[in-house]
């Protein structure tokens, strides 16, 4: 009996790791001070009209934990390659691609200097931007800074209009024929036009005084429609850092998942609904492979366009009526209309293929390699502006109508995205360029 029942326990516990083996519980584990370098790698990929263009771009960011929940990325680096298919894109063979992306890093790191900051969950995402409030000052002081510079430009302009001297032009040629006098006319009348505009003389010109602080009501209505949750959205290119952290998953059980991204001017987040599933669990490596698949939402993505749209056309619009005329035309029942329009024809649909390894001693993802693709129907294509895809001039009938005018003939194709997103992670900061130095 003794012995019976010492089996039945083995048999037991044996059953019991037997399952845990099959689990994998992914908390995130890492500690202040430490850094990061985050690689996103993107391949864009367009069917257009017969043909296939494709943008490559990669950008690398620093990740500094500065607590348990709240993390700071910093972009350090970015380069654009593989625009060579686009139209016109034999021009760019001749562009110092080096020089250029050199040039934009160090861009991007004068632009994004004090980091985007963060306030973590416990999967490791980033749901509200905690220095936001730093974003929107340096946002203000920029638009104030080029409506400074508009204003003294335009207070030059008025200097030279009375008084201040300006540079003539040298005369040209003396005319000999009808024809080189009637030429030479017409290229002093456009000489004189563009220096009446450099002097500042009335033209019906677009007048910024006149006009600059309903304007720059507008703006500050447009920036207050965004809150710290909605910024942190616009990090969610970083969401696969935390793919399936804070859970404990069984390989091969798909678990089901709603995610909400949060957006500007108070409109309903848009959703993300999929399955998570533990593919398998490698000890010895001490990483875990994860795929997610998952579906846009496309009633939410409506609902949260309509109340966009609503906003623009209510509180950044107000303050322009009555100020620019054209302002008067957009109203809130012309937008709402527009908006319809547009829902009502764009069928659209976007899915996302992911597969992921994590870290099971960090608890981050080592690689994620991420396919979303969008889908824009016939008639969504047409009521967005797209041009058709057919290739081909419209063909007439016998009749001479048009070919594309009958019911049974479709007039577009759909319009097919693929953006692939290969996200990595590993240990230590990004080197970041520096001046060259003299030994």
């Amino acid at each position: 009996m003794r012995r019976l029942m010492t089996g039945v326990c083995m048999l037991g516990l044996w059953g019991a790791s037997e399952a845990a083996a099959q689990q994998a519980s992914l908390p995130i584990r890492v500690a202040p001070g430490q850094s990061y370098s985050v690689t996103l790698d993107y391949d864009q990929e367009m069917a257009f009209g017969g043909e296939t263009s494709h943008v490559r771009s990669t950008v690398v960011t620093r990740l500094d934990i500065e607590t348990p929940t709240r993390w700071q990325y910093t972009p350090v680096s970015m380069a654009v390659s593989g625009m060579e298919d686009w139209p016109g894109g034999e021009a760019l063979s001749a562009i110092d691609m080096a020089g250029f992306n050199e040039a934009m890093s160090a861009a991007l790191r004068l632009g994004t200097d004090i980091g985007f900051e963060c306030r973590i969950n416990v999967r490791g995402q980033c749901t509200e931007m905690t220095n936001w409030p730093q974003w929107t000052a340096r946002i203000e002081d920029l638009v104030l800074m080029a409506d400074g510079f508009a204003r003294v430009g335009m207070s030059a302009a008025r200097g030279s209009a009375f008084g201040m001297e300006t540079v003539g032009r040298p005369p040209g040629p003396k005319p000999q024929t009808v024809e080189e006098a009637e030429r030479q006319a017409a290229v002093s009348a456009a000489a004189e036009r563009y220096d009446d505009v450099a002097a500042g003389e009335p033209t019906e010109a677009f007048d910024w005084n006149e006009h600059r602080v309903p304007i720059l009501q507008a703006i500050a209505a447009a920036l207050d429609g965004f809150g710290a949750r909605a910024a942190a959205t616009g990090l969610s290119s970083y969401g696969h850092i935390a793919l399936a952290q804070g859970q404990t998953l069984s390989v091969g059980a798909p678990r089901a998942f709603t995610e909400d991204w949060a957006m500007p001017f108070s409109a309903p987040p848009i959703r993300m609904t999929g399955t998570l599933t533990l593919e398998s669990i490698d000890r010895t490596a001490g990483a875990a492979t994860v795929l997610r698949n998952a579906e846009l939402d496309r009633d939410s993505v409506r609902d949260s366009i309509r109340a966009m749209a609503a906003y623009i056309g209510g509180p950044v619009m107000e303050p322009l009526r009555g100020e620019i005329p054209q302002a008067d035309q957009v109203t809130p029942e012309m937008i709402s209309a527009m908006t319809e329009m547009v829902l009502a024809f764009a069928d659209f649909s976007v899915t996302e293929s992911t597969r992921g390894d994590i870290d099971l001693r960090t608890g981050l993802v080592r690689q994620a390699d991420t396919t979303y693709t969008m889908r824009v129907s016939a008639a969504g294509a047409a009521a967005l502006g797209m041009p058709s895809l057919g290739g081909e001039e419209e063909a007439e009938d016998e009749d001479g109508a048009a070919e594309d005018d009958k019911p049974d003939q479709a007039a577009q194709e759909p319009v097919n995205l693929t953006i692939r997103q290969v996200l990595r992670v590993t240990p230590g900061a990004p080197e970041t360029q520096r001046l060259p130095r003299a030994n």
